[in-house]
């Protein structure tokens, strides 16, 4: 009864997750009837520690205190607000938002309380099985060789992103082969639909999990040398045979796409995130009131999550992101070795190029999960051996 009522809870929210990433194939970016049922699901992992009594009531108001500071701060930010938003609808919204953010922060903080590493088993999971969702897009709705593609008709970031959150969630799983194979599958998808940010925020889980593993080592593995000249021989490849179509492809990708100078919209040229004008025009937004903000979600797109977060909730709310985070950051022991830090420091660099640090989707929620994991119970479990 015991083990039953530990693992099955871990393995309803890892299926719970893999539905939140289907639904929204199924609903597309608005909130359909498949994501709000996947979003409620959410509660009943957390039925259980609450049934058979086996929550730490301490470790719980420890996670509940921070998600009362986070809900408080946020929705002073929009009552101060009320005259920004263009409607009555749009207050309700935004104020919804925060419940709902504030919702998943209750729910982390029963599961954490629950089990020293509840998520780990959870996201081991969704990595397998939203990997396996992934093949079926890129079978089933991609063409090979060509990029920045919108399969089902969802904006290309969403499906980098929910990529991250696969790559983040594979960190849990033991047997390496399959680790690296989720990697690749996901890094694939990433090149596919052009998202550059999901594509950086997994190169810097891969990077810190890769020195991580190298480190503990004496000596380089065959296999870890067989990687490293096929990487090398790839690296030489793109710049040295662009002509071959699929390194062709790549070639255009780097140089013409992320490394490109002379574009307003996307590549180095125009600040590195693509929306250097549209940065500076939430800074602007930001001056008219620096404590508060214009309001949460009142803001216009800059493609930056720290900027966003400034110019919607002002030095309030960027102040209690940035807290949480760097606590977190500050109990873990490493971003070399602590599996959830790395999650949360691809998911920072994620924000350099992408709107809402806080979100309902499942990379958002994966994050809000590592990082009261990281809050509430910073010590790894006796005897894990991380990466």
């Amino acid at each position: 009864m015991k083990d039953i009522t530990q693992s099955l809870p871990q393995a309803l929210l890892g299926i719970v997750l893999l539905f939140s990433f289907v639904a929204l194939y199924i609903d597309g970016e608005e909130m359909g009837s498949s994501r709000l049922a996947a979003f409620i699901l959410l509660a009943l992992p957390a039925a259980f520690p609450i049934l058979f009594r086996k929550m730490d009531f301490k470790l719980f108001l420890k996670g509940f205190k921070y998600a009362c500071g986070f809900a408080l701060a946020f929705l002073v930010c929009i009552l101060v607000n009320l005259s920004q938003y263009p409607d009555a609808g749009e207050i309700a919204y935004n104020a919804g938002l925060v419940g709902s953010l504030f919702f998943v922060m209750i729910i982390a903080s029963i599961l954490v309380s629950s089990n020293p590493d509840f998520f780990g088993k959870s996201l081991s999971i969704y990595a397998v099985s939203g990997t396996l969702f992934l093949l079926y897009i890129i079978a089933t709705e991609t063409t090979p060789g060509v990029a920045r593609q919108i399969p089902a008709g969802i904006h290309p970031n969403l499906w980098g992103l929910h990529a991250f959150s696969i790559i983040a969630s594979a960190l849990f799983i033991p047997k390496r082969w399959l680790r690296w194979s989720i990697w690749l599958v996901c890094l694939y998808m990433q090149y596919l639909v052009s998202s550059r940010g999901a594509l950086l925020g997994g190169l810097a889980i891969i990077f810190m999990q890769s020195f991580t593993f190298l480190r503990q080592r004496k000596q380089v593995s065959l296999t870890g040398l067989i990687l490293a000249i096929f990487l090398i021989v790839l690296i030489l490849s793109v710049f040295l045979m662009p002509q071959v179509p699929f390194l062709q492809s790549l070639h255009n990708f780097i140089f013409y796409d992320v490394l490109q100078m002379d574009a307003p919209n996307r590549g180095l040229g125009s600040g590195g995130t693509g929306r250097m004008e549209w940065n500076i025009m939430a800074l602007k937004l930001w001056a008219e009131n620096p404590v508060f903000g214009i309001g949460y979600g009142n803001s216009i797109s800059v493609h930056n999550g720290f900027l966003l977060l400034l110019a919607e909730t002002g030095i309030v709310g960027l102040s209690i992101f940035l807290y949480l985070v760097m606590r977190a950051m500050l109990n873990g022991k490493s971003m070399f070795s602590d599996r959830y830090l790395m999650g949360i420091i691809g998911y920072l660099a994620i924000l350099l190029t992408y709107n809402r640090g806080f979100n309902v989707y499942a990379p958002g929620i994966i994050f809000l999960f590592s990082l009261w994991q990281s809050l509430v119970r910073p010590a790894p479990p006796p005897g894990e051996k991380p990466g």
